[in-house]
């Protein structure tokens, strides 16, 4: 089933189905990556005046001592809090963003992507 879709690579079904599985990996993706995402976020504006976004009590946390009072002020689920709108973010982005490399890449290299990279 594959083989029969690449040969018919621009058709509406072949892109539908580009686009869904680009968007599913890369929310796959995201959703593994996003504590650390959050975390380094956090991390970022525990300095900035004003930031509410946890309890740091004066303390100038590293990465694990901020993952460590995220779970502790949030619970577990506090490491994915947000993570909809990067979810959502990923079903256009990704897929067109691919579909469009792949489209461009043909258009430059051809059919036979093969040559291309010897």
């Amino acid at each position: 089933m594959v083989a029969a879709l690449a040969a018919e690579s621009s058709t509406p079904v072949v892109l539908g189905y580009k686009l869904c599985l680009t968007s599913a990996a890369s929310m796959c993706a995201e959703g593994v990556t996003y504590p650390i995402d959050l975390t380094k976020t956090r991390m970022q504006l525990q300095g900035e005046a004003g930031f509410k976004g946890g309890n740091f009590l004066g303390a100038n946390f590293k990465f694990f001592g901020m993952a460590r009072n995220v779970v502790k002020t949030e619970g577990v689920a506090g490491l994915w809090s947000g993570m909809t709108p990067a979810l959502a973010r990923h079903i256009p982005y990704t897929g067109f963003r691919t579909i469009g490399y792949e489209h461009i890449r043909t258009f430059f290299c051809g059919e036979d992507t093969d040559s291309a990279s010897a």
